[in-house]
């Protein structure tokens, strides 16, 4: 029998997935994408006709959002957007 997670990364990003299903009408959503030197967990990517930022989203389980912010900085996160225009 395989043990089901509920306090990992995977669950947490599901439910970004969830929280922000309404906002499929604004965004394509990216999971796993490659950034820099490695994966930003959910990218929420703006369809052109909202004029809404993009967002790159880090999980971090028992760590602080302050860990995520340096993750996501140490990284180069924002090296896999580089052709990306329009706000961050």
């Amino acid at each position: 029998m395989e043990w089901i997670l509920k306090n990992d990364e995977n669950s947490l990003g599901c439910a970004i997935a969830l929280a922000y299903y309404s906002a499929r009408k604004d965004y394509k959503i990216t999971r796993e994408f490659p950034a820099g030197y490695g994966f930003a967990d959910v990218v929420f990517w703006p369809l052109p006709h909202t004029g809404k930022p993009a967002m790159a989203i880090e999980l971090e389980y028992n760590k602080t959002a302050y860990a995520a912010i340096q993750q996501i900085k140490e990284k180069h996160y924002i090296h896999g957007l580089e052709g990306y225009r329009g706000k961050l």
